[in-house]
């Protein structure tokens, strides 16, 4: 069965609440100021689309292949990250809200989070190899196990990672931060 081909067009203020979205394959898109909080995005595939403004709260993804899309100033609280497709998964987030958002243990190499706020997300598992959190505040977000190898933290607030329980090699963190990576073991700085 082929799914329903929609390429190059803008939505804006589209709501789901009164308008469900259509299972199908969206192709450079861009979604502008839509409500999408509690929609249901199982089973479609969004290629090189652009989400802005938008509010995708608690949003069911499960099946959801996500290829070159960027999130700008998206609220994404709450999502479940890992029930989407690994395959090919590639995301961008600017500006957004991911707090609460599960991401297990996809791979997601290279991901930008550019002045996000994660606050208690989980990442437990999470492939992050060269990812981005410049100016991202990572309160009680939670890195145990995963690879963060090459990950840039020189800018990002708030976070607490457990080196012993996570691959930190050549990771980057500014130095009057780096004191951070070892508050999970008890010791006090004066």
């Amino acid at each position: 069965m082929s799914l329903p081909l929609t390429e190059d067009q803008t939505f804006e203020h589209w709501d789901t609440a009164t308008e469900p979205l259509s299972v199908g394959i969206y192709i450079n898109c861009v979604f502008r100021n839509c409500q999408f909080s509690n929609a249901n995005f199982m089973d479609c595939r969004f290629t090189e689309c652009r989400f802005e403004d938008c509010d995708l709260s608690n949003a069911e993804v499960a099946g959801t292949a996500f290829q070159e899309v960027t999130f700008a100033g998206c609220r994404l609280l709450g999502v479940a990250w890992e029930d989407c497709k690994p395959l090919l998964l590639q995301l961008r987030f600017e500006k957004c809200q991911l707090d609460y958002g599960v991401f297990g243990a996809l791979p997601m190499e290279g991901t930008v989070f550019s002045d996000c706020s994660v606050r208690e997300a989980d990442f437990t598992g999470t492939s992050l190899k060269g990812a981005d959190f410049s100016g991202t505040d990572l309160t009680d977000a939670r890195f145990e196990n995963a690879q963060l190898q090459n990950a840039d933290f020189r800018t990002a607030e708030n976070f607490t990672i457990h080196p012993a329980h996570t691959d930190l090699k050549g990771a980057r963190f500014a130095r009057q931060e780096a004191w951070r990576l070892l508050q999970g073991y008890g010791l006090k700085f004066e």
